[in-house]
């Protein structure tokens, strides 16, 4: 039987040969291929029409069904195994049911997507520059993160109810800032790197107009350049957007050992969800049944995993 990461590589080389990628979007064909396989039906970016075609022909013809490729998700008159079956080998596989959908900007390793998922959620776009983050996040989910955000036609972005984004906070942390000066270099939204990512996601928000975002940064945030970065970015999303917004300073220690303030920045489209401000809460402790981790229960066991590997 055709392992997922077989049956990935495969398709992610079909891509390269058969679709009309420029040669600089073709480095995303292992991305387009993951896509592709977690979600047959939708719209998937830098995928053509004719592309679409070949490949559901690809994974349905009884040629290649007899050799155990298996048949498109949602292809309901194919008996054989489908391509979802092949998730059950992925640590975190893709929910067959859903309630809502979302996307995953600058992912990281997955932690959005991990607790979005697991409340029922379904990830059908995810974006990622930096290639060892992708890797991580490929080996969770089955799903190779786009890279550079900015290269993406947002267009072609699919529509989702939530957006999630981690948007780079290198450009407003202390630590960041502080080194930036010290070589001289822009920070915030003069940073043209990092620093402008924020409006990438104003853009996606325009055009795609989800029920809500969940957006994540440093604590600096609020003060950076005496509180008018943060500014901005409110005018953007409230003024502009028109959505309603909430947002609060969390401390992840009261979850994980691990002392890591963070800015969240809650939004609803009141079109769409009938909502105030002052009905948005933004948490800053858990629950009272919430049973806190100890450190030795994170690491432990992964280095338990890691040993099995080494003697396997």
């Amino acid at each position: 039987m055709q392992s997922f990461s077989k049956l990935l590589d495969e398709i992610a080389e079909y891509i390269k040969v058969d679709s009309n990628l420029s040669e600089d979007m073709k480095v995303e064909s292992a991305a387009i291929a993951s896509h592709f396989l977690q979600n047959t039906r939708g719209d998937i970016p830098l995928l053509n029409n004719n592309t679409r075609r070949k490949l559901h022909q690809l994974l349905t013809s009884k040629e290649n069904r007899e050799d155990g490729i298996y048949a498109c998700e949602g292809c309901e008159e194919l008996p054989n195994i489908e391509i979802a079956d092949l998730f059950n080998e992925l640590p975190y596989p893709p929910p067959k049911k859903w309630d809502f959908t979302f996307i995953d900007l600058f992912a990281g390793i997955g932690g959005f997507r991990q607790a979005f998922q697991a409340a029922g959620g379904k990830c059908v776009f995810s974006s990622e520059w930096n290639k060892y983050a992708q890797k991580t996040y490929a080996a969770n989910y089955g799903e190779i993160p786009y890279g550079d955000i900015r290269a993406i036609p947002k267009e072609q972005i699919p529509t989702h109810d939530v957006l999630c984004a981690g948007f780079p906070c290198q450009p407003f942390s202390l630590a960041g800032v502080s080194k930036k000066n010290s070589l001289g270099r822009k920070h915030g939204f003069e940073d043209e790197t990092q620093g402008t990512l924020f409006f990438e996601i104003k853009e996606i928000l325009r055009l795609k107009r989800p029920k809500a975002f969940m957006l994540e940064n440093v604590k600096n945030l609020l003060s950076h350049d005496k509180g008018r970065t943060f500014e901005v970015i409110r005018k953007s999303l409230v003024d502009e957007l028109g959505y309603v917004i909430g947002y609060k300073v969390v401390n992840g220690a009261a979850w994980v050992p691990q002392h890591r303030e963070r800015i969240y920045i809650l939004g609803f489209d009141p079109q769409q969800i009938n909502i105030s401000p002052n009905d948005i809460i933004v948490p800053d402790r858990p629950e009272l049944d919430y049973k806190y981790p100890k450190l030795s229960s994170i690491i432990k066991p992964a280095l338990r995993q890691k040993s099995r590997g080494m003697t396997d």
